[in-house]
């Protein structure tokens, strides 16, 4: 970073004007911008100078319509304002964290629908963790049409955490979407398919036990 003066930065962010770049990488390169902002005012407090020019590119890679896109690409960092200064007041971080997610991810549902969300989806790293925060804040009306948006799109480590956290292990909604996952056509070769064709079977074959004793 020493390399470049803030001033320089800052007229450099004039380049994105009226280049025609993918929504998707604006929106990655967003985060990472708000994630370089975060670490300075964090912990680099040093650099400081070097904060208007940040925000100045982050106010031209920002995503108009999903604003809080950025906060859905990296589950294991949120570099939001609201978390700077957490280990001083004696709020818990990842409370926090999912609150923030929380409350983001409702907005976009309730502005975009489906749409919305798929598009947040579609750039969610594929983990375990992600599925247990969509299973936390989404209703269980809503959960088929989430099932089969993870399916189209191969996120199963995803739809893994979606379908298992322990509150919602039996519910009708996850017991549903297995039967329907087993009708459907999709076929992906690997361990994780595999886990969840077997985990159905398993839960029929106990039912069965049941009924015949």
């Amino acid at each position: 970073m020493q390399k470049y003066y803030p001033h320089f930065l800052t007229r450099l962010a004039s380049l994105l004007k009226g280049n025609t770049i993918n929504d998707a990488l604006l929106a990655k390169l967003n985060y990472y911008l708000r994630k370089e902002r975060f670490e300075i005012l964090s912990f680099r407090i040093e650099e400081k100078e070097y904060i208007p020019a940040f925000e100045t590119w982050i106010k031209q890679t920002d995503d108009h319509l999903l604003h809080s896109r950025w906060l859905f690409w990296n589950y294991y960092d949120c570099p939001d304002d609201r978390l700077i200064h957490v280990d001083d007041n004696g709020t818990d971080e990842e409370t926090l964290t999912s609150d923030i997610r929380k409350d983001a991810f409702k907005k976009i549902w309730s502005q975009f629908g489906i749409q919305g969300v798929q598009t947040l989806l579609s750039q969610m790293e594929d983990i375990y963790m992600w599925g247990k925060f969509l299973a936390n804040v989404l209703l269980e009306t809503n959960h088929t049409e989430i099932a089969n948006t993870l399916l189209q799109l191969n996120k199963l480590r995803i739809l893994q955490g979606f379908l298992m956290p322990p509150q919602k292990r039996h519910s009708t909604s996850s017991t549903t979407i297995f039967l329907w996952i087993s009708a459907c056509k999709y076929t992906a070769p690997c361990r994780e398919w595999m886990w969840l064709i077997g985990y159905q079977q398993k839960k029929k074959s106990k039912h069965t036990v049941l009924e015949n004793r």
